[in-house]
């Protein structure tokens, strides 16, 4: 989610039910999430002891995870872009995504390097 000040009318925010996300905000926002979810099956499909996926997933959590970090910087540069001429910033989603794709990215480079 990301934030800018409208004179007059006070802070306006980008997200799914808001009336100022952009079209590459919007998208990031939602394939982030699609990744986010698909990088949580990788990681369920490692910590079973069971795997209901039999492959070795651990570069495909990596590159799921940088993807993750990209669309986060896709989306604020988007909405930057837009509202280049108000005053605005990141807000959580920015944040939520960056730290995530940053976190899983060294989870699962260290899973794939004591393999």
């Amino acid at each position: 989610m990301q934030v800018f000040y409208l004179p007059g009318y006070g802070n306006r925010y980008s997200c799914f039910d808001c009336e100022y996300w952009t079209p590459g905000d919007l998208a990031a926002q939602v394939i982030m999430i699609i990744l986010l979810i698909i990088q949580i099956v990788v990681a369920l499909n490692d910590l079973l002891p069971k795997k209901f996926i039999e492959m070795d997933l651990e570069i495909f959590g990596i590159l799921l995870a940088g993807l993750t970090i990209l669309l986060a910087i896709i989306g604020i540069a988007s909405f930057g872009i837009t509202y280049e001429a108000y005053t605005w910033w990141p807000e959580t989603g920015f944040y939520g995504g960056i730290i995530a794709g940053i976190l899983n990215t060294i989870l699962f480079f260290l899973k794939y390097k004591n393999k």
